[in-house]
């Protein structure tokens, strides 16, 4: 499932718009990418998830999003990767759904203990993978070797 909706971050979701086409053939080009059916289709209900706006009220435009992280989360992902997720959200470098990826592939994808080396790894593996984030990967990436040079890390 994963490998699905890094694909289609790469060659579908941008930072400011989401252009999926119709979802049969979008399907069908997955289909012939390699993907299992069972991964397409879960990968199409996490993104729907994902994507569906969430009514709040008094909500504007540039609220900040807050995300509290459940006890399970919190069992794969210690204090110090918790918050590299949040720093990084902070920073607007990653939006709600990327972060959302962040954490399902850490904690799925990941062998435990999960170390704050492996999710800074992920996250900007994430980001190269998409569209418009190469300035925002370049950063990270020089940010992340200048902090373990002096030996900080968020």
């Amino acid at each position: 499932m994963y490998d699905v909706i890094r694909y289609l971050f790469k060659y579908h979701l941008d930072r400011s718009v989401i252009n999926l086409p119709d979802r049969p053939s979008l399907r069908q080009e997955l289909e012939e990418q390699g993907f299992s059916d069972p991964d397409i289709s879960h990968a199409f209900n996490w993104l729907t998830e994902q994507l569906t706006p969430i009514w709040r009220p008094n909500a504007n435009p540039g609220d900040i999003n807050t995300r509290s992280f459940s006890l399970e989360e919190e069992q794969y992902l210690n204090a110090k990767v918790r918050g590299f997720i949040l720093y990084l959200e902070q920073l607007s470098i990653l939006e709600p759904v990327t972060r959302e990826l962040l954490i399902e592939t850490a904690i799925h994808e990941l062998e435990l203990p999960i170390t704050l080396e492996d999710v800074q790894s992920l996250a900007l593996t994430l980001l190269a993978d998409i569209p418009g984030n190469h300035l925002l990967h370049i950063w990270l990436s020089s940010h992340l070797h200048a902090d373990k040079h002096r030996g900080l890390i968020h």
